[in-house]
């Protein structure tokens, strides 16, 4: 639904469009977002000892950082 979403607002962006730098950084913000979903959903499946779990949680700490640098206003 989201790449839906995505396509749509880049399909629609026109030179005549006072929000064509809107559309575009939407669609560009929802690809990163997206994307740092993926990662940290791939972090999750594997072994659950105590030491990977440590390690995960720094690792999706960090990815999520990553992603919102600069967003927190």
């Amino acid at each position: 639904m989201t790449d839906d979403l995505v396509r749509w607002l880049r399909a629609n962006i026109s030179m005549w469009d006072h929000d064509y730098g809107m559309q575009t950084e939407a669609a560009d913000r929802i690809e990163k977002l997206e994307a740092a979903l993926r990662k940290i959903k791939d972090l999750h499946h594997g072994p659950e000892d105590e030491d990977v779990l440590w390690i995960r949680d720094d690792m999706t700490y960090k990815i999520v950082c990553d992603t919102l640098e600069g967003k927190d206003d």
